[in-house]
């Protein structure tokens, strides 16, 4: 786009930029369909508000695609219902780390942590903890 980071909300709806990066986030979907069938891909982060990339990213998700998976949900519309934005907004990143930290804590407290829970216990505690600090490193104001 030849601008900095700051210039790209300043940009048109139509610019090549938001065509490429629709491209890009529809070949995650895609590869997230073809290996889990996720029944809700849910889209979030600085990019994501801008709200032209959503039908961008669905139609893109359909055509290459190009009907391999039959499942109406996929094929038609009700990809709108599919591939959405975070009812988090910009904070869905820390609320998702903060709800596998409360996860983790829970399982916790339902029994005591054997040797066989500690490792799960743990990656959820460190994947909380990551978040958080990678949230506050990136929204710290300089």
């Amino acid at each position: 786009a030849k601008c900095t980071v700051a210039e790209l909300k300043d940009l048109p709806d139509d610019h090549k930029v938001w065509d490429i990066a629709a491209h890009y986030l529809a070949c995650m979907c895609v590869n997230f369909i073809l290996a889990a069938s996720p029944e809700k891909i849910v889209l979030s982060g600085g990019v994501m508000l801008r709200k032209c990339l959503f039908p961008m990213i669905r139609q893109k998700t359909q055509i290459y695609l190009n009907n391999y998976i039959n499942v109406p949900t996929i094929t038609t519309d009700k990809i709108d219902s599919v591939i959405v934005p975070s009812e988090h907004g910009n904070r869905a990143g820390i609320v998702g780390a903060l709800f596998l930290g409360k996860i983790a804590l829970d399982e916790k407290k339902k029994s005591s942590i054997t040797r066989a829970a500690a490792p799960q216990f743990l990656s959820h505690a460190l994947v909380a903890v990551a978040a958080v600090a990678l949230y506050s490193i990136f929204t710290r104001r300089k």
